[in-house]
């Protein structure tokens, strides 16, 4: 009886024994319920004494997961038993591990493996899945059946015990191994938890669960968190995380706490003042009442995720075709335009070559050269011309690159095509319409020349021969630099910069250095896939020599009227005045009432006599310019006299070429000379701009002046005859329109009239 404990001392020990037994069971339930896979082996030696296998001693469900067989399979078994074709270089290595005590990391496919040594000829290994992280909740199991058994037997009545009391000395050897097992399962814990990738933190309650401190935190966690753990221990998670409220993790902590159901946090995004990212949290209850946390940091997945879907997303929407295969050219992936541009369905060109779009006109070393060069791994472009599904013909041009795994081998090719069927098209018809330009500009007689911002592109043989230079010599050169003189270089420079240039006077220097006077238009077109601009000029030296013969003439005949008018003034006008004299005077010396009426009869027929004269006068003055020369010389003329007797300039540009009918030169030129002399007397202008252009079958004519400006009501009101009020019934006589306005924020005058011809 000596070797027999007591009953007190067996109830002592039985206490120790359920304290430990539970310390043994949160081991074991957090070793089963780890997501990440763990086994503990033993170094076998061969006969020789040389190591030749591991034995595993023990090993967690998620363990089992990554070999593919049942834990009672896998306890006491050898790795080369469990996995027959095991490399010897594979066992070397983690042989390697439990001798030398160091530490390794590899990825095998879709796993994370972390080998260790626990002790002397014992090796660990953690398994992390990281293919995706997968929702897991773990149960708990019930309490150990053998210790049930012993917690019924120490219940049970005084009887049992005495019945049991030889078994005693062999439960406390049970015992003692337990204490054992204990011990190495608490060392294998603080191994797995240290070492373990994912983060894991234990906190203990405070507050009535309504808020929790921190009493573990493992190295994983301190790297996703940039903080160490003694910085931690004994901090309330509140202050250390301020954002977890908010974030919502906080209600699962205290749930958990409070009714011992695992949950699953999902993944959320996390921020306070200081950290930011996003976690997928797994939270449990201990036996001790701690909380144990298992998280992981997946904020480089989700940006993963994120520019996955949104280039995900600008395939889908994108405007181009795009096309992957594998790497024998068969189709895994084609975007909606893909089936918008051929016809064919996703379905129907899955596993199916692009070579079903082939129209067979291009020759087959284009499409082997192309496949040189993207199987050497270069980017491949070309232009296709292909066949649709219904049997139209397009054309593609196509950028194919290869896509390379991390080991740098292509798994496939990316294509992106855009469709240039309508550009190609273009093109045709530009390249057709540049050969009849070419072919008509050489028999223009006026000169045509192409340029880009006044260097020469390419010139006709007018533009040549009224230059003097040859094609050779103008091709690259600047137009303006070489033949025009430098007081045009400035209104040139500006016009460039327009899409249109109305028709201008200007001069030429040719290569012999004469000056040539032209007359030059020029507008934008697309010449050669870019905009360029053409500039058409003529000689008008001939025209300008005519001018200067009709100016004389013109001067000439207005000598003739003035003299012609002083005669018709003196013989016909004047000896009415002298007879009206000749009256005045004698009513001066007479009292005789009758005489005086008689004398104030014949002075009133005088005058109107005399009035009568006038108008046959005015009627004669039309001018001769206008009737001999038409509208434009007589206009020109007209300001000519207008800028020699006042202190104005006009600007007049015109692109009159033909004259019109009487009625309609006569009141125009009314019109404008109305204007000039009302800018003249009441508007105190100093310039007066006149546009007069013919388009179609319309005359436009655009007059301002940069003077006060005026009230166009209050001026209808105020002006009779010829004023504006005439103006208007002139035009609207023609069938015309026109509207005045003010010009420059109410500095100036603006008439705008039209008129058709």
């Amino acid at each position: 009886m000596d070797n027999k404990l007591t009953y007190s001392e067996l109830e002592k020990e039985n206490k120790i024994l359920r304290k430990e037994v539970k310390e043994n069971e949160d081991y074991r339930m957090f070793f089963n319920k780890t997501i990440n896979g763990v086994s503990v082996s033993e170094i076998i030696y061969d006969k020789n004494g040389k190591p030749d296998d591991l034995r595993i001693i023990d090993a967690n469900p998620a363990f089992e997961k990554y070999i593919n067989k049942n834990i009672g399979d896998l306890t006491g078994k050898t790795f080369k038993e469990i996995i027959p074709d095991i490399k010897d270089g594979v066992i070397n290595i983690y042989l390697e591990v439990a001798i030398s005590g160091k530490t390794r990391k590899f990825q095998n496919n879709n796993y994370n493996l972390k080998l260790f040594s626990l002790s002397k000829n014992k090796l660990g290994i953690i398994v992390e899945d990281i293919s995706e992280l997968k929702k897991q909740e773990l149960r708990y199991k019930g309490l150990n059946e053998e210790y049930l058994a012993i917690n019924e037997e120490l219940t049970s009545s005084n009887e049992e015990i005495r019945a049991v009391n030889e078994e005693i000395l062999y439960k406390n050897e049970k015992i003692e191994k337990s204490k054992i097992l204990v011990e190495k399962s608490k060392e294998k814990f603080d191994e797995i938890f240290r070492y373990m990738s994912s983060g894991c933190a234990i906190y203990s309650a405070v507050e009535n669960g309504d808020d929790f401190v921190f009493a573990d935190f493992n190295k994983a966690a301190e790297k996703i968190e940039s903080v160490k753990k003694e910085q931690l221990i004994g901090v309330k998670v509140t202050k250390a995380f301020p954002g977890i409220e908010k974030f919502g993790l906080l209600d699962v902590f205290k749930r958990v706490y409070r009714t011992s159901v695992p949950e699953h946090f999902p993944v959320s995004f996390y921020e306070d003042n200081k950290l930011q990212g996003w976690r997928d949290n797994y939270v449990y209850k201990l036996s001790s009442g701690e909380i144990i946390v298992m998280y992981e940091d997946v904020t480089e997945r989700k940006k993963a995720e994120q520019e996955i879907k949104k280039l995900s997303t600008a395939i889908e929407q994108s405007a181009n075709t795009v096309v992957i295969t594998d790497t024998e050219g068969n189709i895994e992936y084609t975007n909606p335009k893909f089936y918008e541009l051929t016809g064919y369905t996703q379905e129907e060109a899955l596993g199916k070559n692009p070579n079903i779009l082939n129209s067979g006109e291009l020759p087959k070393e284009y499409y082997a050269n192309l496949w040189k060069t993207i199987k050497a791994g270069k980017v491949g472009k070309g232009e296709f011309h292909n066949i649709k599904k219904d049997g139209t013909f397009f054309w593609e041009q196509a950028i194919i690159s290869p896509v390379k795994n991390d080991k740098g081998k292509i798994i496939n090719y990316i294509a992106v095509k855009e469709d240039i069927t309508e550009k190609k098209e273009i093109t045709a018809r530009l390249e057709e319409s540049e050969k009849r330009f070419k072919k008509f500009a050489n028999l223009a007689i006026e000169g045509i020349l192409i340029h880009k911002k006044g260097v020469v592109i390419d010139a006709n043989k007018s533009a040549l021969k009224i230059s003097g230079y040859k094609l050779g010599e103008l091709i690259g050169k600047n137009i303006i630099q070489l033949a025009i003189p430098k007081k045009y270089h400035s209104i040139i420079t500006k016009n460039l910069s327009k899409e249109y240039i109305t028709p201008f006077e200007l001069e030429l220097k040719n290569k012999n250095g004469n000056i040539i006077p032209i007359k030059i238009r020029a507008f934008v077109i697309n010449y050669k896939g870019e905009e360029v601009k053409v500039t058409i000029f003529r000689d008008i030296t001939e025209k300008k020599e005519t001018e200067r013969r009709i100016m004389n003439a013109i001067i000439s005949t207005e000598e003739r009227d003035k003299r012609k008018f002083a005669e018709e003034l003196h013989d016909g006008l004047g000896p009415i005045l002298s007879t009206i004299n000749l009256y005045i005077e004698a009513l001066k010396i007479t009292e005789d009432t009758n005489k005086i009426k008689t004398a104030v009869n014949r002075i009133g027929n005088s005058i109107d006599e005399a009035i009568k004269s006038v108008q046959e006068i005015s009627n004669n003055m039309s001018p001769h310019i206008l009737e001999n020369f038409g509208l434009v010389t007589a206009l020109q003329s007209f300001c000519k006299k207008i800028e020699e007797l006042n202190e104005i300039k006009i600007e007049c540009f015109q692109n009159l070429e033909v004259r019109l009918k009487k009625e309609i030169e006569i009141n125009l030129y009314r019109v404008i000379t109305e204007l000039v002399n009302n800018s003249l007397k009441h508007s105190k202008a100093k310039k007066i701009n006149l546009q007069l252009k013919h388009q179609d079958t319309k005359i436009f004519i655009i007059y301002t002046d940069n003077g006060i400006g005026f009230d166009i009501t209050k001026e209808k009101k105020k002006h009779k005859g010829m004023g504006i009020l005439n103006i208007n019934t002139r035009i609207k006589h023609l069938g015309g329109d026109v509207i005045f306005s003010n010009n420059n924020n109410n500095k100036g005058m603006k008439c705008k009239i039209s008129i058709d011809i």
